[in-house]
């Protein structure tokens, strides 16, 4: 069973890049748990439009980083196990 976390962003930033926090929870049916978190930075773009524009382009590779930073790791496997 999964369970999103948190799931925020923000498309504008006056002194950095734009970001998605993410953190996701992973329960086993053999009762071990697994939460894993992200922050991904990206570029923003002062014009509205183009700034949320930006930040669904960077949706998709933010999961994807989410997503390889929890099957890498260790404690991923006994996720697997009966």
């Amino acid at each position: 069973m999964g369970e999103v976390k948190a799931l925020v962003f923000t498309s504008t930033s006056t002194f950095s890049d734009a970001w998605w926090i993410m953190k996701i929870k992973v329960t086993s049916s053999n009762g071990k748990i697994l939460e894993t978190a992200e922050k991904y930075d990206f570029a923003t773009s002062f014009g509205a439009y183009k700034a949320c524009q930006e930040a669904a382009d960077a949706y998709v590779p933010a999961v994807k980083k989410l997503v390889a930073k929890m099957v890498g790791s260790p404690d991923f496997t006994p996720l697997l196990a009966q």
